[in-house]
């Protein structure tokens, strides 16, 4: 009689029901954000080739990044799978060849951790172009946030060289909770760079707008309200990543919050620009109920003022 013949089956421990619906929750939150993420993507892409105009360069890109963005996300969900359903093969009475699954096992964890980081970094590339798009004739702005795109991908990829490398060693060695700072840290600082900025844009905007027209308690334009949305999400993600550095640095006693936020980051990275990029849309499609076609002339002068979407409405297409 073979041994899996004679083997009984026994109820599953405590230790592996935790670890079975770790794994479960882990891929029914991976699955319902790719799908949030994949009707964004089609949604962007609808918008870029049915918008009625010929496709500039801002659209061609945006389209393209949403498309690298949805396909690195869908490889690491099918490859988290495959490595669970490894996982599982692996508890079983008759376990795979030992030397070669840990082979692949070592591949199945380090490939999706490289796939991720590349994520953050085209995530950050949206956020610096919305920056970049509103300075055009400020080279050491455009200096300023090469650099710190600069940083953020090198941050990523040292970040998951070093994974690699420890994961290659010992499956088991999650290395030190500072190693976080590698990848966050950059990420934060470009992030944060590039919210002061495009809020260093709105606060002048509005300036003009009440110095020109003398209206200081003048309705919000489409402009001003495009640029007071991304500042408000561009602080919400740099929240986001913050909080994310701060359950990787915490101790055992958060330790749900860290894989929580380890399982959703990704997803959250990728559907934010898109999620943005709508909204922008929408709110650029809207008529501009407060535009006014008799301007108000300067006390000091005699001279009209242009209506403030005039000087800005370009800026706004290009971040869309």
């Amino acid at each position: 009689m073979s041994l899996s013949q004679t083997q009984q089956s026994y109820p599953l421990s405590d230790s592996d029901l935790f670890v079975l619906k770790q794994w479960m929750f882990q891929t029914a939150i991976d699955y319902v954000l790719l799908g949030v993420h994949a009707t964004l993507s089609i949604a962007v892409l609808y918008l870029s080739v049915a918008s009625g105009a010929s496709l500039s360069n801002a659209k061609i890109a945006t389209a393209f990044l949403a498309i690298m963005m949805l396909f690195v996300s869908l490889s690491v969900i099918i490859i988290n799978t495959e490595f669970l359903i490894l996982q599982i093969a692996m508890s079983g009475f008759n376990p795979p060849h030992l030397a070669k699954t840990i082979s692949l096992e070592t591949k199945l964890d380090i490939t999706p951790n490289i796939l991720i980081r590349l994520n953050y970094a085209i995530g950050d590339i949206i956020v610096v172009w919305r920056a970049w798009v509103l300075f055009p004739q400020s080279p050491a702005v455009k200096t300023g946030l090469s650099i710190c795109l600069i940083g953020s991908f090198v941050g990523a990829f040292v970040d998951a060289g070093l994974i690699a490398k420890r994961l290659m060693i010992d499956l088991s060695d999650l290395g030190k909770a500072t190693d976080a700072l590698i990848l966050v840290v950059p990420l934060c600082f470009t992030n944060f760079i590039a919210t002061v900025l495009i809020g260093y844009k709105a606060w002048c905007h509005r300036q003009d707008i009440q110095n020109n027209l003398e209206l200081t308690h003048r309705p919000l334009s489409k402009v001003q309200k495009i640029l007071k949305l991304l500042v408000e999400s561009s602080i919400l993600y740099l929240a986001i990543w913050i909080g994310y550095g701060v359950a990787q640095l915490s101790d055992s006693g958060i330790e749900l919050a860290s894989q929580i936020y380890a399982t959703i980051m990704p997803e959250i990275t990728a559907v934010y620009p898109l999620f943005v990029i709508l909204v922008v849309a929408r709110e650029n499609a809207k008529p501009d109920n407060h535009k006014q076609p008799d301007l108000k002339l300067k006390s000091t002068g005699s001279r009209p003022v242009a209506d403030d979407n005039s000087a800005k409405d370009g800026e706004v297409e290009e971040i869309n």
